[in-house]
This record gives C-alpha cells, structure tokens and sequence, in this order.
C-alpha cells in the first residue's frame, strides 16, 4: 500500500499564549519544514502539524498550514471544540483558520495525535481519487 508521510512538531508549555500569538509566523515556518524534510529524506511528507499543548489547562492546539492538513485534522477529530474568543484575539480573525482546538482535557502527544488518524481518513483525505480506489495507506509512527 502506499505510504503516507505526516510530520509532527509538538511544543509543551505553560505559556501557549506566546506562541498562539505567532500563528501566521508559525505557519510558514511549518510549511518550509515540511519541505526541508522532504527534501532531506528525498521522500514527499504529505501533512506536517504543529501541536501547541498548554500543561496547565490540559488544552491542545493544533496548527493545520493547508487544505490536506485541514482534511486530516477535521476526519481525525483535532478540531472537536471551538476556537475560544480569547485564542481568537490572540490568533486573529485572519489565522483562526488555520488553528483547531481539541476538546479540553484531551492533551495529545506526538503518537497520541497519530493514532487518531486511521488509514481510511488518511486514504480519503491525502490521495487523489484515483488512488482513492486502491488500498489503504500505511501509517507509521517513529520517534
């Protein structure tokens, strides 16, 4: 089966309002990664995320850079609760798009958020139609 490339980047902090603040810096950067590893692995990583985890509040957000990002996040549930008005002051109405709220207390780590993601969303969100027909991508989770 073909293999699907997703790339993660967590930051833990007591401080996510700092970062959360940097969103649209953010996402450019995790868009330039994403290349930087395909490029150095000479593989294609099809999603890169970028998890900003408060571990005070038990709160997660996750940073999606484009459309598959998006896809993917939305079919493995990373954006189950609502952006709060105060993340959305601090991201902005601009880059609200591009930020999910897990539900609070669901604080995920690196290969909790990848076995969220099961082969059929995977498939149906990363590949286009033709390779939707064929069977099901693999994913692997490495530290």
């Amino acid at each position: 089966p073909p293999q699907v490339r997703v790339a993660f980047a967590v930051v833990e902090t007591t401080d996510p309002n700092s970062m959360l603040q940097r969103v649209s810096e953010l996402v450019p950067e995790v868009i330039a990664v994403r290349a930087e590893l395909a490029q150095t692995s000479g593989h294609a990583v099809d999603c890169m995320f970028l998890a900003i985890v408060d571990i005070v509040s038990l709160q997660t957000h996750v940073l999606v850079a484009g459309e598959r990002e998006r896809s993917l996040a939305a079919a493995a549930g990373f954006n189950v609760a609502p952006l709060s008005e105060a993340a959305r002051g601090l991201i902005g109405e601009e880059s609200a798009r591009q930020v999910f709220a897990m539900a609070p207390g669901k604080v995920r780590r690196q290969a909790g958020l990848l076995t969220a993601m099961d082969p059929t969303s995977l498939q149906t969100c990363l590949r286009p139609p033709d390779l939707a027909q064929s069977s099901p991508p693999s994913a692997r989770v490495s530290r």
